[in-house]
């Protein structure tokens, strides 16, 4: 089963993105949320790779998605 593999880069840049609309914009409850639906979507798209985005520049396996927010 394919498996979702986040670069130190990519867990700081989330983290940065929660803490600030969890701390500065007051809103934990919705950070959360945020988590939850990336967590989810990630999940998602390994199971199902051909959902994912593919860029030139990208390595052959590697694909991306957007979130709605």
């Amino acid at each position: 089963m394919p498996a979702v593999k986040w670069t130190p880069k990519a867990e700081q840049e989330l983290e940065d993105i929660l803490v600030f609309i969890a701390e500065k914009d007051s809103r934990p409850q919705t950070a959360i949320k945020i988590e939850e639906e990336i967590h989810d979507k990630l999940v998602l798209y390994a199971e199902n790779p051909e959902m994912g985005s593919k860029h030139p520049s990208f390595p052959e396996g590697i694909a991306c998605c957007v979130h709605k927010r």
